[in-house]
Formats: C-alpha cells, structure tokens, sequence
C-alpha cells in the first residue's frame, strides 16, 4: 500500500513542477549548473528493526518511526535534493535500508580549483582516482558540448552534486551501508547527482571510470532535458532494473535510448560500447513466487515491437542517423525539440518529426531506420515511423517484400518458463529501483 501512495505522490508532485516549468517559447540559452562537492561524514541509525515476539507498544513505535522516516525521506528526496539544496550538512536517506541516513556535507563550487580545493588538496595529482572521476563530471557540465545543448533544454537552472564516498567500500557487508546503490548516478530532472562509487576502482578498465563519469554526466542530462512521461508502476519490470540489451517497453526503452545517444555522441569508446549491445537482447519474466530471470532473445527471432522496446536499438538508430544525415545530431536536436510536449512520445515520434522537418533526407532515413530494426516493419509500422508521404509510400513500395516484416507476434508477450537460461548482464548500465517511482535515477 505505502508503495502506491508513493507513486500517487509522486504523480502529483510531477504534475505541480510541470506546471511552472517555462513555456516552450520560452528559449534557453545557457544552461546554469550549481555544482556541489558532497562527502559523508558519517552513517546515522534512524530507526532500528525490531523482533518478531516483540511487544504490540515497541512494534507501534518502530512503526511510527517508520512513517515519520519515509515522510522525511520522501521530502528530502523530492523537495531538498531539488529545489532548496544547499551547503553545510544535512541528511541523505539511503534507498537500500529504511534505518539509515547518510550525515553529507555539502560545499559549493565554481571552479576547478575550488573543487580540488573543497576535496582536501592543491592540485589535480594528488587527487585520488574517484575524485579524478568527480572532477572529469565537472568538466563535463562546465564543457562547451554540455553548452551547446542548452537550445534543446526547457530547465535554466540544474544542480550537480558530486559526492565523494571516501574509503567507504562499494559494496554491502555485514558492517556498511550499499553506498554504491544510495549514491548511484541519477537525474530527477532539476538535479543531477554523481558519485564516485560506481568509477573509483575503474581506472584501468574500458570505459575508463573518468570517460565513464565524464560521459554519464552527458547521460543524465539528457534526462533533465526529457519531458517524456516515464510509466509510473514498474517502469522497468519486477526487479526494477534495467540493461540496455532488455527489452521493457518503447516508451523507456525511448527515455534510455535517447540518453545513451547522448553518451556515444562525446565519446568513440562509449558509442562503440553500445554497438555492441545490437547483438543479443533479453527478457525479464517472473512467475509468482519465483525470482526475476532473464533469457536470451535473439534479434533475429524478435518482433519490431521487441526491438523497438530495446534501448540499444533506439541509442543506435538515432546515432546511425547523427553520423548519416548532413548536419545529423542539429536535425535530431530539432526533432526532440519540436516534440516536447508529446509527453508520451517514443522513437516513433522523433523519427517521424524528422522525416516531416527533412523531407530532402526521406529515403536516407527510411533506410537506416529499415535497416536498424533488421526490415521488420511491417506496413502499419513502417508508417507510424516515418509517417505516410509520397517519399515514404515510394520506399516503402520499392522495398519490396519481406518474409520478417509480417513476423510472427508470438514473441511479443514472451512467456518464459521456470527453466530458462538464465543471462549474465552487464551490471554496469544498471538502473536501481528507488522506490519514488522515478526511472531516471541510475
């Protein structure tokens, strides 16, 4: 129960900031970062389990404490964390463990050299290689890339905190917190937070934790920027996570997709990364009692459907079309621009608004498009991708027929038995379930 009163505020709370955030015609044209050095300064107890031969009087006080926590936590995370962040200390309420909250103390920060001050040191070498990646997140906001796509976004003002977990570990224990998990990077639109968590032990690995980290910070922007409409309950199944090779639905395979793009456009490393993420795909399914579990779905045996709800096929058909249309990543711009306010908008919607602002480029784009969902397509399809014109009609009636385009549904509602291949993935692009019911926090 306490779990649909959440998203039912949360619902409420997106409607009121979507209500005063600017008017379309109202042009950005810089984008403003108020960035934040956080550390933690220590682990708070905020309320203790109890057992279960306790007394009725100490099962209604954890109880009640319980209620006061997650009204405390609700506000800090969707009011604090957004619109009155400030400096000194405060509290941080851990996603993992209702009994704990994190003692933070926040620092603004202008400069690089204010940043390398605030972390205890006098020069970039003597930072350790998490507070490397919190520097390469600095200069990625601050960088003329990040500027350029102020024209595209409808929030002036966005706060980036940086936190520093110190020689906090990782991972959970016996005797810490999951500070990997409570401080995993995320967007909730008017905030972006960083840590050095997921990159400080990837020095020497590919993505390197500083392109990582630098490039993420492009990710997580690319959510602030989005007014796309997340699904409210379960966005991304019964595990709440996400992998860019899974197939969830066109919407949030969509709000992913166009993130990652972001990504791949600053970095070779990062777009070749998600190349191959092509490849394989798989499907979450959960019988009642039984684990999550993933099985392999091979793209060539999937529906358009299927793959439309993939977030590699939508991070590399809008990367395809970047690199092949002259003047590619401006037109793309332009499209997810003009279609701001489609709140329910997926690839279909950026696609066709392209089409329709570049008719000179129609076949061009058909082609990629075709080509990138393996001319599945059947015609209704094909249609409500790229929208129906003479140019398109006449591709479409050249392409000639395809035995895959009328492939069979039966993919489409994947039933998965008890005894399927489990998937090793990736645990790299993973997104944490915070139980606000925002897909944007990873």
């Amino acid at each position: 129960m306490k779990k649909y009163v959440k998203s039912i505020l949360f619902v409420f709370l997106m409607l009121a900031v979507f209500c005063f955030q600017p008017n379309k015609a109202m042009a950005v044209e810089e984008v403003e970062f108020g960035i934040y050095y956080q550390t933690i300064e220590d682990v708070v107890t905020i309320n203790e389990d109890v057992d279960k031969d306790a007394s009725l009087w100490d099962k209604a006080k954890h109880l009640g404490k319980s209620i006061i926590n997650w009204g405390k936590k609700t506000w800090e995370h969707e009011i604090t964390r957004n619109y009155t962040l400030g400096e000194g200390e405060s509290l941080w309420y851990s996603k993992t463990d209702s009994n704990i909250a994190y003692k933070v103390k926040r620092t603004k920060v202008t400069t690089e050299e204010e940043l390398i001050k605030a972390m205890g040191k006098s020069s970039e070498d003597e930072l350790t290689y998490g507070q490397k990646c919190l520097l390469a997140s600095f200069r990625a906001a601050k960088s003329a890339s990040m500027e350029s796509r102020a024209d595209a976004s409808y929030r002036k003002n966005i706060k980036l905190i940086l936190t520093d977990t110190g020689d906090y570990p990782t991972g959970r224990n016996d005797t810490n917190p999951d500070v990997r998990t409570d401080f995993w990077p995320c967007s909730s639109g008017p905030t972006i937070s960083m840590s050095d968590a997921k990159y400080k032990y990837s020095e020497k690995s590919t993505p390197s934790g500083e392109e990582d980290a630098y490039t993420t910070t492009f990710h997580e922007y690319a959510h602030s920027m989005d007014r796309t409409f997340s699904l409210q309950l379960h966005p991304y199944g019964a595990d709440g996570k996400h992998y860019t090779t899974e197939v969830t639905t066109p919407r949030m395979a969509f709000i992913e997709g166009w993130a990652e793009y972001n990504e791949m456009l600053e970095s070779e490393v990062m777009a070749n990364e998600y190349k191959k993420n092509t490849s394989t795909l798989c499907y979450e399914s959960q019988k009642k009692g039984e684990p999550v579990k993933y099985s392999d779905l091979a793209p060539a045996s999937a529906t358009f459907k299927q793959l439309l709800s993939a977030e590699a096929y939508n991070c590399n058909t809008l990367y395809r079309l970047s690199q092949e249309l002259d003047n590619g990543p401006e037109k793309i711009t332009k499209a997810f621009k003009d279609t701001r306010w489609n709140l329910f908008r997926d690839l279909n919607t950026i696609v066709k608004k392209l089409v329709k602002q570049n008719p000179e480029d129609t076949e061009k784009i058909c082609k990629i498009v075709d080509e990138m969902f393996l001319g599945k397509m059947n015609e209704e399809e094909f249609y409500k991708m790229v929208g129906k014109t003479d140019k398109t009609k006449a591709y479409f009636e050249s392409r000639g027929s395809n035995s895959e385009s009328n492939a069979s549904e039966e993919n489409e509602n994947l039933e998965i038995s008890s005894d399927s291949t489990e998937v090793e993935v990736s645990k790299d692009k993973i997104t944490v379930e915070n139980n606000s019911g925002n897909p944007f926090e990873e």
